[in-house]
């Protein structure tokens, strides 16, 4: 039971890491998880760091909204996030295969070794790994890191019980639609400060990457310029028009329509060449195994006919994942629920304090 056993209640997964805050809760226990309440809401100012101001606020959407307790998880930014893949040597004597992962990542990223959070997970067997190693998934981040993002959350009165990894939450909170078959399934977060790729194979996160200028943010500021759109303008041009065939809101002779949706076929196919090249791995990895599975989550899923292109482009099933797809939700939260960009702050929510 999540919540020191005080409640049926889920820790209440929070993301504030991009344009918008999103909240998740649940009720019941893993496997039988019932959406109990979610919230999303516009941040007044998205490039501004959060403060205790403004979590302080948050805390108080959450009392309005019907969360429980003030226990929360959250996840560090993905542009705050180390992950490498490691193929470490067999561990001896009394130094473990974290501590060779730690030494490792340390070495590759110039840092102190005890200056460092690090979680490491073993990667199923691949037939080309070397018989003597070990191949491991590494997340980690700098104290000081953790320690800036973690300081207003206490300040707002909400307690931090769990600091994950996007990958890992993303990866929880698509168990019911990956399973722990052969198949590699990968999952897309397109947000506004981050575009956040990770792939799975039996049902373990084996590579996870932040696509650089992948972001929304990017491709939002490429709009107004190249097109002299103000911002709200762009705003219709990306989630009001995108790639949908049937934009009640976008005549075919707005004059921007063929313009905007160039760019956003350009800014797209830099982020699939990307996945594209991240599938390849896996299945030169996982020779058994084949690419079968695509979701799309975030912000950036809600682009008019945006799975239409990634579906045709990767060859690929491709389709949404929000919390309503894979959890219970009671009829009032199926609305909320639908929302694809809830799907981190869901993984989130189903977090377990030893996973701090």
């Amino acid at each position: 039971m999540i919540g020191r056993g005080r409640s049926r209640h889920s820790l209440i997964g929070v993301d504030a890491t991009g344009r918008a805050v999103t909240a998740v809760q649940l009720q019941g226990e893993p496997g039988s998880w019932r959406l109990s309440a979610a919230t999303s809401y516009q941040r007044a100012d998205p490039e501004a760091m959060l403060s205790g101001e403004e979590l302080r606020a948050i805390t108080d959407v959450l009392d309005r909204q019907g969360f429980h307790r003030h226990e929360v998880a959250i996840s560090m930014p993905a542009d705050r996030l180390l992950s490498d893949l490691l193929d470490l040597p067999p561990a001896r004597g009394e130094v473990s295969m974290h501590q060779l992962a730690r030494m490792e990542v340390a070495r590759t990223h110039r840092c102190a070794p005890n200056g460092l959070e690090l979680s490491v997970w073993p990667l199923p067997r691949s037939g080309r790994a070397a018989a003597d190693s070990t191949s491991v998934m590494v997340h980690a981040c700098r104290h000081a890191d953790s320690e800036a993002w973690l300081a207003p959350w206490d300040d707002a009165g909400l307690e931090v019980v769990v600091l994950d990894a996007p990958g890992a939450a993303i990866a929880r909170a698509l168990t019911p639609v990956t399973g722990a078959d052969d198949a590699i399934v990968a999952a897309l977060q397109i947000d506004w400060t981050a575009c956040h790729l990770v792939v799975m194979h039996c049902g373990v996160v084996v590579y996870e990457r932040n696509i650089a200028d992948g972001e929304l943010r990017t491709l939002h500021q490429t709009l107004m310029e190249r097109l002299s759109l103000e911002a709200d303008v762009a705003n219709f041009a990306l989630f009001d028009v995108g790639f949908g065939k049937d934009a009640a809101d976008a005549p075919r002779n707005w004059p921007g329509l063929t313009d905007a949706r160039g760019i956003l076929a350009t800014h797209f196919m830099h982020v699939l060449d990307e996945v594209r090249a991240a599938l390849s791995y896996a299945q030169h990895q996982y020779p058994h195994a084949t690419p079968e599975r695509f979701h799309l989550l975030g912000r950036g899923a809600t682009i008019p006919g945006l799975q239409e292109p990634v579906a045709s482009t990767l060859e690929i099933a491709t389709a949404l994942a929000a919390p309503a797809d894979l959890v219970d939700c009671p009829p009032g939260l199926l609305g909320v629920a639908a929302d694809p960009s809830l799907t981190l702050a869901l993984g989130l929510a189903q977090a377990t304090e030893d996973q701090s």
